[in-house]
Parts: C-alpha cells; sequence; structure tokens
C-alpha cells in the first residue's frame, strides 16, 4: 500500500469569511488537506515563510457540529439501522459516506454474491436525492444477463433499424440515469468488449 499524500489548503487570498468556509471545509474534510498560510520575505530574508494557520472558530462552532451532525446522520443511513461495534465495518460506512456525498465520481462496491452490494447502492441512491446529489431514479441491472449485442443495445440503445429486430428506438440504460444513479449488478460477468465501451463511456461521461 502507497504511503498517502499530503494535501494543503492555501487560504493566503480572500476575506476573512473566505478563509473561515476554507477552514470549516477542512475541518469536515470536504477538502482533505492541511491549511497553510504564506507571506511574503522581509528585506533581510531570502524567501517567504509558509506556515500551519489555526483560525479562532469560536463564534462558528454551531456551524461546524452541522458538519459533523450530517456526517453521522448520512452513515446512519447508510448503515441501514444497524449498530455494531465493530471496527472496519464502522470505517467502511464512514468512508462510503464521504465518497458518496462529497463526490460525484464511480463507486466500486465488491464483496460475495449476497453480501448486500444491491441494498447498499439503495441507500447511498436515497441519500445522495436526500442531500440533492441526484435528482433521476436509481437504474438497476444484473449484467449477467446481458450478452452480445443485447448487452450494446441495453447500455447504450439504439435507433430503429440499427439491426435486424431493431422494430423500434431504445433508450438505453445509460441514458435512462441520466441525473440518477447507476447500478451495474455483477459487472464482471460483462464480455471484455463491453466493458471496454463502457469504462470509455464512464470516464468521458458521453458515448
Amino acid at each position: 500500500m502507497s504511503a498517502p499524500n499530503n494535501y494543503y489548503v492555501h487560504i493566503t487570498t480572500g476575506t476573512h469569511v473566505a478563509q473561515i468556509c476554507l477552514y470549516l471545509l477542512t475541518e469536515a474534510n470536504f477538502l482533505p488537506g492541511k491549511l497553510i498560510q504564506t507571506s511574503p520575505a522581509p528585506d533581510d530574508e531570502p524567501a517567504g515563510r509558509i506556515h500551519i494557520i489555526d483560525l479562532d472558530l469560536s463564534r462558528y462552532d454551531l456551524i461546524a457540529q452541522r458538519f459533523e451532525r450530517e456526517a453521522h446522520e448520512g452513515v446512519a443511513w447508510l448503515k441501514d439501522g444497524i449498530e455494531t461495534r465493530n471496527t472496519a465495518f464502522n470505517h467502511l460506512m464512514d468512508q462510503l459516506e464521504q465518497v458518496s456525498i462529497r463526490s460525484s465520481a464511480p463507486i466500486l462496491l465488491t464483496g460475495p454474491t449476497g453480501a448486500g452490494k444491491s441494498r447498499l447502492a439503495r441507500r447511498i441512491h436515497s441519500l445522495k436525492q436526500q442531500r440533492g446529489e441526484l435528482q433521476g431514479d436509481l437504474v438497476e441491472v444484473n449484467c449477467a444477463t446481458l450478452r452480445g449485442d443485447s448487452a450494446m443495445s441495453a447500455l447504450f440503445g439504439h435507433v430503429k433499424g440499427a439491426f435486424t429486430g431493431a422494430l423500434s428506438a431504445r433508450r438505453g440504460l445509460l441514458r435512462e440515469a441520466d441525473g440518477g444513479l447507476l447500478f451495474l449488478d455483477e459487472i464482471g460477468e460483462l464480455g471484455a468488449d463491453e466493458q471496454a465501451m463502457l469504462l470509455r463511456a464512464i470516464e468521458d461521461k458521453r458515448f
């Protein structure tokens, strides 16, 4: 496992309110880094100065508590009523809350069949809807049922007459999930060509 990266949030410029906002975002780990402030060098020194800055947030405790409370509520929602002292499970839920709410990047859920990936995907979708991250529906796809040309058609859609049997146009699951969440279950069951095209569509966000 590679060592974690060190990130820094530079708050030298901006108003006092902007600095407070950056501090709160960093404190709540929305910006995963340390706060630094720079200053120009005095006349008798060749280089400027960099130091860690600690703002006085005594007046903003209620705002900081709100961030913490919302994060706790998000984790509780993802747990779906499962309260446990299992360190690995709780750490996983904490990470998932950060990734699912603070990022729009794709999420890979791994685990054996029956581990609850589908149920967790539904909780993620509901949580993102509650927080205003998503407006659309959850579209669930069992990739083990997709084969050959039908897989391409199901995922990307087709126009009428595109191939024999294409009697009408089809939107495709990716387009149906636009604005919502697409859950691809058992994605490893897709053919290599389908996986390659799907990966390109996810990376480019268009097809």
